[in-house]
C-alpha cells in the first residue's frame, strides 16, 4: 500500500452516507484467472465505494499482518540479530564513528580517502520492511510464500529473498544463512501471475517495487521502461488477496502512515471534493497505489508537465485542449477524468521519495530536478489567477508528503556538494538500486552542483580494467573509463540510498581500494 494512499482517500471528498459509498465493498468471488495464470483485476470505478473504509476493513483482519511486531517477539529478536550480521560493515562503521567521517586506505599515490555523508543508507522503514519479510519466513517456514514485487530497491536484498533454501547456504551476509525461497510474482504486459497463489499461502506486500512501462502519454525514464510492467499494492490487489484467503504481510513504513493520517485528519475538510494532482513518476508503484485510492487524479512527473496543466487551468493561448490533454495523459489520469470539471479544485501531493527543497528561484539542471516547491507554487498561482485569490483556500491545498529519511539524506549530500566541500573531492559515489527513486535524487544533487558523480548498484560495477558502469541522471546505464585517478591520492565522497545495506557500500569501497592498489608504483 502506498504511503500516500490514506491522505489521498481523505482529500478527494467522499460522499459519506451515499448508498454507493456508505461502507466496504460487498464480498465477491476472487477474480478469474486467464489460462496463463494472469489475474484480471477490474479497477474500482470512481464513486463505487468508500475506498478508505474498504482498505481499513481489509487491514483490520487477523490474517493481515502489519505493525511493529506481528509475530512472536522472539522471532523478531532473532531476525534483528541475523540482519546485523548480514548487513553490517566495519569499514562504514569506522567512518561513521570518526570525528571527520573520513577513512584513508593505502599510502602515497595509492592512498584513497573516503568521506561519508552525515546521513546515508538504510532508513528505519526499510530495515523494518526487511525484518517483517524475514520474520514471516521464520514464522511460516513450511508455507509457500510470495511477494508481489521487489521488497526494496536493492538487488542483493531481493536476491536473498529469492534464493532457494539449502542446508548451510549463505547469502550476502558473511556466512549467515539468509536464503528464503520466496516466489516473486511474475509480471507481464497483461498483469501479474497471481495464479501461483493458493489458499493458505503467505503473500508479502513490499515497501517498494519495480516500476512499469508507460506506453503512450508522457514517457517514463529509460531506467523504468526497461523494467516491464508492474504495480504496487493497489486497492484492487488488496481486495483480490483478501478474497483468496491468504495471509498477507504488509511491510509499508508505519512512520509514513502516521504522517499521512495526521494530514488526513487536518485536511479532511480543507478542500472538499478536491481532485488529486500527484507529483511523481507515474510508472512508480507508489504513484500507482496512491492513485488506486483516489476518486479522480492526474499524475505529473516534472515541472514541464506542471506548466502544461497550469496553462490549461488559466486558459492560456496555446494551452492543451481537452482532447489533447486527455490523449497525452491517458495513462496518468483516472477513469472518467474530465479536466474542465476535475481541475477546478485540486490538492497536490508528492511521491515520498521526490526532492523536498524549494528551488523556485534556481535555474538550469537544479530547477529541472528539484521542482517540488516550484510545482506547488505554480499550480497555486494558476488557481488564484483562474478563480481569484478570495477562493484560493477552498480551491487549492498542498500536502507535505516527502519522507523525512529521504529529506535528511538529501540535505547531507547537498552539504557535501557546497563549493568548499566539493572542491576537495574527485567525485561522489552514490550506492543504491538503479530503480530506486530516492537514490537517483542523491545523484542529481552533486551533478546539479557541477560535480562528478557515479551511481552504482553493486560492487561489480567497478571493474579491474579501470572502468565504472553507472546510471546517469537521465536514466541511462553507461560505462566510463579512467574514472579513478591512479597517479595521485584520491578523495571520494560516499553516500547510499535508503534501501542500501552498509555491507554493499563496503563491497564497493573495497573494489575501489583494490583498483587503486593495483596501480603502478609511486
Amino acid at each position: 500500500m502506498s504511503a500516500l494512499a490514506a491522505l489521498v482517500a481523505a482529500a478527494v471528498g467522499w460522499q459519506v452516507g451515499s448508498p454507493r459509498c456508505a461502507g466496504a465493498a460487498p464480498r465477491s468471488p476472487p477474480p478469474a484467472l486467464a489460462a496463463d495464470g494472469v489475474t484480471k483485476l477490474d479497477k474500482v470505478r470512481p464513486g463505487e465505494l468508500d475506498k478508505r473504509a474498504e482498505r481499513r476493513r481489509i487491514m483490520s483482519q487477523d490474517k493481515y499482518k502489519r505493525g511493529n511486531a506481528p509475530f512472536e517477539r522472539s522471532t523478531h529478536t532473532a531476525v534483528a540479530e541475523k540482519m546485523s550480521q548480514a548487513f553490517a560493515s566495519d569499514l562504514v562503521q569506522q567512518m561513521k564513528e570518526g570525528t571527520t567521517r573520513e577513512l584513508v586506505k593505502g599510502e602515497g599515490s595509492r592512498a584513497i580517502t573516503f568521506q561519508l555523508a552525515q546521513e546515508y543508507g538504510f532508513c528505519w522503514g526499510v530495515e523494518r520492511s526487511i525484518e517483517l519479510a524475514w520474520a514471516a519466513r521464520d514464522a511460516y517456514p513450511d508455507r509457500p510464500m510470495h511477494i508481489t514485487n521487489e521488497l526494496i530497491h536493492n538487488p542483493g536484498v531481493n536476491g536473498l529473498l529469492k534464493a532457494r533454501r539449502r542446508p548451510g547456504a549463505g547469502g550476502i551476509g558473511r556466512g549467515c544463512r539468509v536464503d528464503m525461497d520466496i516466489n516473486f510474482i511474475e509480471q507481464t504486459e497483461e498483469g501479474k501471475r497471481f495464479g501461483d497463489i493458493e489458499d493458505g499461502d503467505v503473500v508479502i506486500l513490499p515497501a517498494f517495487g519495480g516500476p512499469r512501462s508507460r506506453p503512450g502519454g508522457p514517457a517514463a525514464p529509460p531506467s523504468l521502461t526497461s523494467r516491464g510492467r508492474s504495480v504496487g499494492a493497489s486497492l484492487e490487489e488488496m481486495q483480490m488477496l483478501d478474497q483468496r484467503g491468504v495471509t498477507v504481510v504488509d511491510t509499508t513504513c508505519p512512520w509514513v502512515w502516521t504522517t499521512v493520517d495526521k494530514h488526513a485528519q487536518k485536511q479532511m475538510t480543507s478542500v472538499p471534493r478536491a481532485r488529486r494532482v500527484i507529483h511523481g513518476k507515474w510508472a512508480h508503484e507508489e504513484s500507482v497505489a496512491t492513485a488506486s485510492m483516489a476518486q479522480h487524479y492526474i499524475i505529473i512527473k516534472d515541472l514541464e508537465e506542471a506548466r502544461e496543466i497550469a496553462a490549461y487551468i488559466m486558459g492560456e493561448e496555446g494551452a492543451l485542449t481537452d482532447e489533447e490533454l486527455l490523449d497525452k495523459y491517458k495513462n496518468a489520469v483516472s477513469e472518467g477524468f474530465d479536466p474542465k470539471k476535475h481541475l477546478k479544485k485540486i490538492g497536490v501531493a508528492n511521491q515520498t521519495t521526490m526532492y523536498k527543497k524549494e528551488n523556485a528561484g534556481g535555474g538550469g539542471l537544479a530547477f529541472r530536478y528539484f521542482p517540488n516547491g516550484a510545482i506547488g507554487k505554480l499550480l497555486e498561482k494558476a488557481m488564484i489567477q483562474a478563480y481569484g485569490p478570495e477562493h484560493a483556500a477552498e480551491n487549492f491545498a498542498a500536502f507535505d508528503t516527502i519522507c523525512d529519511a529521504t529529506q535528511v539524506r538529501q540535505d547531507a549530500i547537498t552539504e557535501m556538494s557546497d563549493p568548499e566541500s566539493a572542491a576537495a573531492l574527485d567525485f561522489v559515489l552514490v550506492v543504491g538500486g538503479w530503480d530506486s527513486s530516492n537514490t537517483a535524487h542523491l545523484l542529481e544533487i552533486p551533478i546539479a552542483a557541477g560535480m562528478t558523480g557515479y551511481h552504482i548498484n553493486e560492487a561489480s560495477c567497478i571493474a579491474a580494467d579501470g572502468t565504472i558502469t553507472h546510471r546517469t541522471v537521465e536514466g541511462e546505464v553507461v560505462t566510463t573509463t579512467d574514472f579513478l585517478p591512479l597517479d595521485r591520492p584520491a578523495r571520494i565522497g560516499v553516500t547510499s540510498g535508503a534501501s542500501t545495506p552498509d555491507s554493499v557500500v563496503q563491497e564497493c569501497l573495497e573494489q575501489l581500494v583494490l583498483l587503486k592498489s593495483l596501480s603502478g608504483e609511486e
